[in-house]
């Protein structure tokens, strides 16, 4: 989300931000399971957690990583329209085509 994903850049001027790890969920879905901490403590860079239950490439329903992989992982809203002006997209195959 374009007012979200600025949370998750690091200042210029360093390369730390106030978060370890960053929750992008869809507020349109429902989640049954309680978030484990543990999910959270050790998360490596360049990692996205993500719901294995997608039909598709990957779930774009929920993640979870470190603030510069979800900069990277949100900054695709920047990228939607330009996308869709040269055909039909599908959300999760975009997100795992931009994710590579």
């Amino acid at each position: 989300h374009p007012r979200v994903t600025p949370l998750a850049h690091p200042p210029a001027d360093t390369r730390d931000t106030a978060y370890h790890a960053i929750i992008m969920a869809r507020p349109d879905c429902g989640y049954s399971n309680p978030l484990r901490p543990e999910w959270l403590a050790s998360i490596p860079e360049n990692h996205l957690i993500i719901p294995n239950f997608a039909k598709f490439p990957v779930n774009d329903r929920f993640a979870i990583s470190r603030p510069g992989t979800m900069w990277v992982y949100g900054a695709r809203f920047d990228q939607v329209l330009e996308a869709s002006r040269q055909g039909p997209i599908h959300s999760e195959t975009f997100l795992a085509d931009f994710m590579k």
